[in-house]
C-alpha cells in the first residue's frame, strides 16, 4: 500500500512574524517578472520588500494582508490597499496554477465584502498577471504604462 500525503492548506492574516516569509515570496515571485522592471524600478521595488517595510504594511490598518500556507510555509500572498485595491498578489513558481491565487482573491474578497466595502475593483497588473486577474472579473482599462520605472497595466472589475 503506498502512502498518502495530504498536505495542510490555509489562509490567515499575515503576522509581523511573517515577515521574512513573505520577503522570500516576493523576491522569488517577483523575479518571474522582471522584465516589467527597469534598474530603478527593480532597486524600489527589492527596497520595498526588506523586513521593516513589510512589517509596517501588515501592522498598517490600511492594508488587508493574507498568507496561504502549505503547511507552515507560506506560499502565496495578497495584499488589499484600502479595502479597495489589489496591492500585491504573489505566489512562488512551483504552486502557481493550482488555484492559490484565486483562493487569496476570494478571500479577501469575502473579508472586505464582510467589512462593509465593496470587492476591490481595482488593480495595476504585471504583464505576467493580466491574464489571471481578468479569470477573477478584472478588465483592461489602458494602455501599459511606465512609472518610477515599473511597467503595469491598469485594471478594474465592474461592481
Amino acid at each position: 500500500m503506498s502512502k498518502l500525503s495530504i498536505q495542510k492548506m490555509t489562509i490567515r492574516f499575515a503576522q509581523p512574524e511573517d515577515a521574512e516569509q513573505i520577503k522570500s515570496v516576493i523576491l522569488c515571485a517577483g523575479e518571474t517578472g522582471r522584465e516589467d522592471f527597469d534598474e530603478t524600478g527593480w532597486t524600489r521595488f527589492i527596497a520595498l520588500t526588506q523586513i521593516e517595510p513589510i512589517r509596517d504594511r501588515i501592522q498598517n490598518s490600511e492594508y488587508l494582508t493574507l498568507c496561504y500556507f502549505n503547511e507552515k510555509v507560506i506560499v502565496g500572498l495578497i495584499a488589499i490597499h484600502k479595502l479597495q485595491t489589489i496591492d500585491q498578489l504573489f505566489v512562488i513558481p512551483e504552486k502557481r496554477r493550482q488555484g492559490i491565487a484565486l483562493e487569496l482573491w476570494n478571500t479577501a474578497k469575502a473579508i472586505c465584502i464582510e467589512r462593509g466595502n465593496k470587492a476591490p475593483s481595482r488593480v495595476k497588473s504585471s504583464t505576467q498577471a493580466v491574464p489571471v486577474y481578468e479569470s477573477f472579473g478584472f478588465r483592461v482599462t489602458g494602455p501599459k504604462e511606465t512609472q518610477d520605472g515599473v511597467s503595469f497595466t491598469s485594471m478594474e472589475m465592474e461592481l
